[in-house]
């Protein structure tokens, strides 16, 4: 018969084995986890720095440091980019349209270019003084044709109903809508250029959560048309098409500026786009804000667009806030506060809140 029972010397070591195991395991139970996920494909890091060069796509997350992050996304963002804390540097510009393929029957458009962010994107910029800057991408050239040339693409929109969150800090936010690309050409003459693309259409921005910020937003411009035919020009791309533009609570206030895209310098065309444009929403914050609306440039020397036309709401909140608006259909509420209406063209509607309401030009 067998005697299983453990020496002294094995019960030692059986509890030494044990020991180690066990302090093994909670070591690796007290281990930090990493510092961020796993980055979407294509995107790089050295340092503070993050590059990446195909946006982030759906469903997927790029986290900066806690240190002063420079990040830079080419490609469209419609998964989630969030800056952390520190005073980061974020930047995302959308593609260029594709080029018309020349030779193509029947001859090919250019492509619109890609948007900054896209529908159910998130920019979150987190504690600090961020700078946020989105850009759309350019419209591709039109295809060239002996008699039938194709238009050139528009531009791609800074925003396409995804949400920008500046978060608390002073922030600075700008975004813009890509330009238009060229028309394609032929023995009778040039096709017609692409437009500037919105700086948003669609979508929610907020700026000012807990301290004075500022936002601007711009239409891209329309593609001048250059060729010995007849001369036509791209449209401005509007600065919000529609979307909210919402300011928190910050007591110190927001600046605000939406400034339509100018048109190009053809002969013939649409001209500059507008500020707000139908369905927007825009809402102020208890401090003193100071707001500026206007259309893009009409430079073939036409009459330009309203700065405002027909907001879904355009509600200044308190404070003593400034607006200015350059040509208006819209009807504003300044709120509560001692506010001042400035405008040029056409006056709008401002409504019995607007205390001081002057045309300054």
């Amino acid at each position: 018969m067998t005697d299983k029972r453990l020496t002294k010397r094995q019960r030692i070591g059986v509890a030494h084995v044990a020991a180690v195991v066990s302090l093994a395991a909670a070591h690796l139970a007290l281990a930090p986890p990493s510092a961020h996920a796993a980055d979407p494909a294509g995107c790089t890091r050295s340092g503070d720095r993050i590059t990446c060069t195909n946006g982030v796509p759906k469903g997927q997350t790029l986290t900066g440091t806690s240190g002063d992050d420079t990040i830079e996304i080419t490609g469209a963002v419609y998964g989630t980019v969030e800056g952390g804390d520190g005073n980061d540097t974020i930047t995302v510009t959308g593609r260029d349209g594709a080029p018309g393929a020349h030779g193509s029957s029947p001859t090919q458009s250019g492509g619109r270019g890609e948007s900054a962010l896209g529908s159910g994107g998130q920019l979150l910029g987190g504690d600090g003084h961020d700078i946020i800057t989105l850009t759309g991408g350019n419209g591709g050239r039109g295809a060239d044709g002996e008699y039938s040339p194709a238009k050139g693409g528009h531009g791609g929109r800074g925003i396409k109903g995804g949400v920008v969150d500046g978060g608390r800090g002073i922030n600075q936010i700008t975004v813009r809508g890509g330009n238009g690309g060229p028309g394609g050409t032929s023995k009778k003459g040039p096709a017609g250029p692409g437009g500037g693309g919105p700086g948003m259409e669609g979508g929610r921005v907020i700026v000012g959560v807990d301290q004075h910020s500022s936002l601007v937003i711009e239409g891209g411009d329309g593609d001048e048309q250059l060729s010995n035919g007849p001369e036509f020009h791209g449209s401005g791309g509007p600065a919000v098409a529609y979307g909210t533009v919402e300011g928190g609570a910050a007591p110190e206030g927001v600046s605000i500026r939406a400034t339509g895209g100018d048109s190009g310098r053809g002969t013939r065309g649409a001209a500059g786009g507008v500020g707000l444009g139908y369905g927007t929403r825009l809402i102020g914050t208890p401090g003193d804000d100071e707001i500026t609306l206007e259309s893009g440039m009409n430079r073939s020397g036409g009459p330009r667009a309203a700065g405002l036309v027909l907001p879904k709401s355009f509600d200044a909140k308190a404070g003593n806030d400034t607006i200015t608006v350059h040509g208006s259909t819209g009807f504003v509420k300044c709120g509560a506060g001692e506010d001042t209406y400035n405008y040029t063209g056409r006056r709008g509607f401002p409504d019995r809140t607007c205390e001081h309401i002057n045309r300054i030009q």
